[in-house]
């Protein structure tokens, strides 16, 4: 059960590494900075969020996190809640990031 909106439980963070594990470790890890840097690279281009390219990332950016949090649409929310609170104070202090999850968002229909 969560905590807070910006912090998960431990049984959550352990059920986290146990589902990474399971899905490859490693191998886990090089996908997603696979499809964030295709993500990145689609930002950078202009690219819809509705464009064919970008739809199929967006189909393996919801299987990776369905795999991650087994499912779960509280803990993928707390995460995506997270990336935005990790996102404003960078931008604030003029290091800004791109708004991947935002944009992937929008792909989702979310």
């Amino acid at each position: 059960m969560r905590t807070s909106p910006w912090k998960l439980s431990k049984d959550e963070v352990d059920a986290l590494h146990r589902r990474r594990d399971a899905a490859g470790g490693a191998a886990f890890d090089s996908a997603w900075a696979e499809l964030l840097d295709a993500l990145r690279e689609e930002i950078e281009r202009g690219s819809d969020p509705q464009s064919d390219a970008v739809q199929a990332l967006a189909r393996r950016w919801q299987s990776l996190v369905d795999a991650f949090t087994g499912g779960d649409e509280s803990i993928e929310r707390g995460l995506y809640d997270r990336a935005a609170a990790y996102r404003q104070p960078r931008a604030e202090n003029g290091r800004p990031i791109p708004d991947l999850v935002g944009y992937i968002q929008k792909a989702l229909g979310k």
